[in-house]
Order: C-alpha cells, then structure tokens, then sequence
C-alpha cells in the first residue's frame, strides 16, 4: 500500500461521525446538559461552523477552548491542512474537569486528521507518527470515560477509516466500541441506528464476515432510508454484489 492515510476516506467517515455525535450522544447521569455543547457538536457546513466560533470566541465560557476546539476539528473533516492542527492545539488548551475526556477524544481524532494532511503531502513517516499519536490520545479518553457515546463514536469511525485504508489494524477497539454502541440500540433515534448498523455492517466485512456484513448494512438503509449513513450502506452493500 502506497499511502499510510487515505485522506478522503477518513474525511468522509469522519463526517458523517460528526453529524452524528450529537443524536447518540447521551450524557452519562454525572453529567449535567450542555446546551451549547450539543449545538457545537450539531452544527455542520463550513460558513455556519465559523459563524458560531466567531461567536464563542466574543463569549466568556470557562469552556471556551472545548467548544471551539470541537468546531474546529469539525471543520477539519473537511479541510484538514488548514483547520487540524488548529483544532489539536486549540483543545489542548481546555484545562476543565467537566468533559475533559471529551475533549480528549476530539484532539486525539484531530490529530489523526494531521496525519491525512501530512499523508496528502507525501509524509508518510510524519502521518504514521501521527496517527500512533492520536490514537493514543483517544484510547486515553474512552479509558477516562467509557460511557460518553461521541468518544465511542469518534474513536470507532478513525479506527474503521484506518483499518479499511491502511496496514493500520484497529479492529480490536473497534470491535469494543461497537459492542458498546449496540447495548443502547433500544434507545437510539432511527438516525443513530442506522450509523450504528453501518459501523457494525463494515466491521463485518474488515472480519471478513460477508454474510453478517450484509444483513448489518441492509439494517442501516431499512433503519433511515434516504439518510447519508443509509446511502454509505446501500453503497458497501452494492460493491458486495460486484
């Protein structure tokens, strides 16, 4: 394999994470709702995204540095030359209790989308460390806080983009993550239910276990047709067919 990322698989896996982290992310009981954490975490499109950092920055929250590093490493998902390195190093800066393995978790996905821009600019070395960092960073942060749904969400998505694009294998957390994931179906929206049929249905086939893969990915179209995680199933499910 030529390349250590494939920087348009993991963009496209992460954003579709993104949109997502705020449907199936559910607090755990020790954690109060945060309002402007859920719009941060909901807000997709690249001028929209900006408009509330330009926003959040002429605020005063103590938890400044966490909301614009997430919105910033959101941008990244499609922009990560320009917006990653930013978001990484804008969360770093978060030195709050409240959500810190949060935070966490998307500096550690931001760094693995500074290795996608150090992999499109023919660094391999760099990219590898780089996605040895970030990684790390977010096995720290399901550690501190294995509950919280979006850290769950982002390390699955990373670690399948990396799994299915390069000689990088992080099937085994990936594989903990989604059973996780699938103890709380019965209280996801049709939405999340279809993104958590679509990890589970491309885990199935990095396994190599076609006929599992199948019945999973043909939940996730049935679970919200039309949707975005829906159309990636129905897409795996066309390449099977080939």
């Amino acid at each position: 394999m030529n390349t250590i990322v494939n920087p348009i698989r993991i963009r496209r896996a992460l954003s579709l994470a993104v949109m997502l982290c705020m449907a199936m992310a559910m607090p755990v009981a020790a954690q109060s709702p945060d309002p402007t954490l859920e719009r941060v975490m909901g807000t997709t499109g690249t001028a929209a995204i900006q408009a509330l950092i330009a926003e959040l920055e002429a605020g005063s929250s103590p938890k400044k540095d966490l909301y614009v590093g997430i919105a910033l490493h959101n941008l990244a998902t499609g922009d990560p030359a320009t917006w990653a390195q930013k978001a990484a190093d804008r969360l770093v800066l978060y030195k709050g209790s409240e959500r810190a393995a949060l935070a966490m978790a998307y500096r550690g996905s931001a760094v693995t989308l500074v290795a996608s821009a150090l992999s499109a600019k023919g660094n391999l070395i760099g990219a590898a460390a780089k996605l040895n960092e970030g990684f790390g960073i977010m096995d720290k942060a399901v550690k501190a806080d294995p509950a919280d749904v979006a850290i769950r969400i982002l390390r699955a998505e990373n670690g399948l983009s990396i799994s299915e694009t390069t000689p990088f294998n992080r099937v085994t957390q990936v594989k903990e993550d989604v059973a996780y994931l699938g103890t709380l179906t019965a209280r996801m929206s049709a939405g999340s239910l279809s993104q958590y049929y679509l990890m589970a249905g491309r885990l199935a086939l990095l396994e190599r276990r076609a006929g599992d893969a199948i019945t999973l990915l043909e939940k996730s179209v049935a679970a919200a047709p039309g949707s975005d995680t829906a159309k990636r199933a129905a897409e795996l499910l066309a390449e099977l067919e080939e």
